[in-house]
């Protein structure tokens, strides 16, 4: 199929939604067509080899991991910020909206130890309040007023205080403000050094075995938009891999190795959002509960999210705690008011 066929299906597909939607058949919300440059993917996307970095886990492989103390990286994703280090490796990776349409990474690490993560991130307030969920050590790079009083409470590794930036340092190769990077067994060591507990709290899904499937409706293409065209999010379904393969802007979303960002499942978490001061902040509804879609094996569930005794839980429709496959998971925190496109 040529690039013009492609963005031709796209086209279908979202009419396609749209019609559905105003029927009363699904509760995604479409506020507008997305435009044909929008939409383009590369061509040779089929071509995805699979590395030895993405071995396939069974349930009980999966979960019988070594873990250690969880660390919880803000990694930046301003365009210069790309591409990104790390970010293949973390158990999950959270991807927050900011003001004016843009997007945050969290990375959490607990099973995996890259040798380079970065460039490191500011922090908000959300950022903290999911962070709590783990007990873990939250590494970042300063942040807005309200996130570092709340983070006064938790383990922290702050590059622009505490005197812990013998944990960090900058590439020469990058520009300023993002060529801030560092490593898990820097951080490991300094937070050893700090006195920092390394107990783990573990904190996971439930996960399918490899005789049970992941039931729902075909969903091998999904678009996330958070407002700016730069930050356009779309993934692929390669069934090779059993894996979601993510483009940004229209383009593979590639890490610093040149391999692309990809994830076994995908969450999105519709939140409530509102404007503080001169929309200069952006606040986040995470008591719930709210609205989930849910991604695995090129098919979706819906369902629902809420907090429970200040741990976020997931639940399918008919009331249960959703089962994933064994695997990194992306958790998309989508503004409800933003376009969810899957087909």
């Amino acid at each position: 199929m040529n690039l013009q066929d492609k963005k031709t299906v796209m086209i279908i597909i979202t009419l396609v939604i749209l019609a559905v939607t105003a029927g009363g058949a699904s509760f995604i919300f479409i506020d507008k067509l997305l435009t044909p440059s929008e939409k383009n993917v590369e061509e040779n996307q089929e071509e995805f080899i699979p590395e030895e970095n993405f071995p396939e886990f069974t349930k009980d492989e999966w979960l019988s991991l070594s873990r250690e103390r969880t660390l919880m990286v803000i990694i930046d994703n301003d365009v210069q910020a790309r591409p990104q280090a790390g970010l293949n490796e973390g158990d999950i990776i959270y991807e927050f909206p900011l003001t004016e349409g843009r997007s945050s990474f969290m990375a959490i690490y607990s099973r995996f130890n890259p040798q380079l993560i970065g460039p490191i991130g500011s922090i908000q307030d959300y950022n903290v309040e999911i962070a709590q969920n783990y007990d873990g050590i939250f590494v970042l790079k300063g942040g807005s007023s309200q996130a570092l009083e709340l983070l006064a409470d938790l383990n922290n590794l702050n590059s622009l205080g505490g005197g812990v930036d013998r944990a960090f340092w900058r590439k020469n190769d990058r520009v300023e403000p993002y060529n801030l990077y560092t490593d898990t067994q820097s951080l490991r060591r300094v937070a050893a050094q700090e006195g920092f507990a390394d107990q783990p709290k573990i904190i996971d899904f439930n996960y399918l075995n490899e005789d049970e499937s992941f039931i729902g409706e075909k969903a091998e293409n999904i678009v996330i938009e958070y407002g700016n065209k730069d930050y356009l999010i779309q993934y692929q379904y390669e069934k090779n891999s059993r894996r979601y393969l993510r483009n940004t802007a229209g383009n593979k979303h590639l890490d610093d190795q040149g391999r692309q960002l990809s994830a076994k499942n995908l969450i999105v978490q519709i939140v409530r959002t509102d404007f503080s001061g001169e929309k200069e902040y952006l606040k986040i509804d995470l008591e719930g509960p709210g609205r989930a879609l849910f991604f695995a094996d090129g098919r979706v569930q819906e369902g629902k999210w809420q907090k429970e005794q200040g741990e976020i839980q997931y639940y399918n429709e008919a009331g249960e705690k959703v089962a994933l496959r064994p695997g990194n998971t992306w958790i998309h925190i989508v503004p409800s008011q933003k376009p969810i496109v899957y087909q």
